[in-house]
């Protein structure tokens, strides 16, 4: 890839997409999961398809160790083809 050096196009990241909708009572425990592995992602991605149970409120409170994507619901195909465009 242009601009990038020999040592940067050889070392992989790891992210991951977490999508949700209406559930807030597992998504922060799928979060702290995600958070706890090792070696840890370089980036965490939770895509909130437009919940109406408070999701995003429990989402936020993990900011700034993920980046959340919040959308109108759309149904888990258009939240993964969302993240998947988003995540880095």
């Amino acid at each position: 890839m242009q601009g990038m050096t020999s040592s940067e196009l050889r070392q992989p990241t790891l992210g991951v997409i977490i999508l949700n909708y209406n559930y807030a009572q597992y998504v922060a425990d799928a979060i702290e999961s995600v958070l706890a592995q090792d070696p840890p992602f370089d980036e965490i991605l939770v895509v909130d398809d437009g919940s109406i149970d408070g999701s995003l409120n429990v989402i936020n409170a993990f900011k700034p160790r993920v980046r959340v994507l919040a959308k109108e619901n759309g149904g888990a195909l258009s939240a993964c083809l969302a993240g998947a465009r988003t995540a880095t």
